[in-house]
């Protein structure tokens, strides 16, 4: 199972970086975390004026987002078989 999940997250790693986006946190909060602190530009840029920023927010809001879905899939009657079943019907839309 570890191999599954490690090569899951290489995978995503990759892809954003033959994608263009080298900036694009894909695995791990700790990382993002990191380059929002540490962003010169977090508050004085405008809304559109930073665009890695921007992804940065973004990729959080979608670990917070999906934090809350699979907690709302764990106490509904469809439980974590239902969870992980919407996970993949959403990874193979992606793919």
């Amino acid at each position: 199972m570890n191999r599954l999940l490690s090569f899951q997250a290489a995978g995503k790693v990759v892809a954003s970086r033959v994608l263009g986006f080298n900036a694009l946190p894909a695995v791990v909060l700790t990382t993002l975390y990191n380059d929002l602190a540490s962003d010169p530009a977090l508050l004085t840029a405008g809304l559109m004026g930073n665009v890695q920023r921007n992804r940065r927010m973004g990729g959080l809001l979608s670990y917070v987002c999906g934090a809350l879905v699979g907690g709302a899939f764990a106490r509904s009657s469809l439980g974590f078989a239902g969870a992980l079943w919407f996970t993949a019907g959403i990874k193979a839309m992606i793919v």
